[in-house]
């Protein structure tokens, strides 16, 4: 199976909005596992690792970047840990992790400080250390993803989680002169 990006995702016009079709991030991904942006921009960051590389992250307990981890650990048959806040519940979010083999360790107090530190700690202990989240790669990544947004569109409503998808939407606008969507 070979997983690879799709490059810049198409733009499609429905009942007079535009839909910017990041769903469609990568091609050959398998049926049940997310699609889009996170997932484009972890596929880069895992190729060039050892392929025992793990895939680590600490965050809140409804986060979606569980899922991405844990999907793209699976993908490309890497181990994967997530530091969640300890709940009552788990959240759908890390139940889906857990059904997907990720080592998922509940942490108290659930402060994200705390949760990074234990994914540091945790990468401390593999001798290459782990799949680093490349801020600057993803930020540009978004950036790139605005060069097929069409003239006429005026206004953008962007989902946002860490805000991160956002800025680079704002820098790729700015860098086109477009800085007054």
């Amino acid at each position: 199976m070979e997983i690879k990006s799709s490059g810049i995702t198409p733009v499609e016009y429905y009942g007079g909005v535009y839909f910017k079709r990041d769903d469609l991030a990568l091609v050959g991904i398998p049926t049940g596992h997310p699609n889009g942006s996170k997932m484009r921009q972890f596929l880069h960051m895992v190729q060039g690792t050892a392929d025992t590389t793990p895939i680590i992250v600490g965050c809140a307990s409804a986060s979606a970047m569980q899922v991405y981890v844990a999907s793209a650990a699976t993908l490309f048959n890497r181990p994967s840990h997530v530091f969640v806040p300890q709940r009552k519940t788990p959240s759908r979010s890390t139940q889906w992790a857990v059904s997907m083999g990720a080592g998922v360790q509940y942490v108290r107090p659930g402060y994200m400080s705390v949760l990074r530190a234990r994914a540091r700690d945790c990468a401390a202990g593999y001798p290459g250390g782990a799949v680093r989240w490349d801020v600057g790669y993803a930020v540009q990544d978004a950036a790139n993803q605005t060069t097929n947004i069409p003239t006429d569109v005026k206004r953008l409503v962007v989902p946002v989680g860490s805000g991160l998808t956002l800025a680079g939407v704002l820098l790729g606008l700015a860098n086109q002169g477009r800085a007054g969507v």
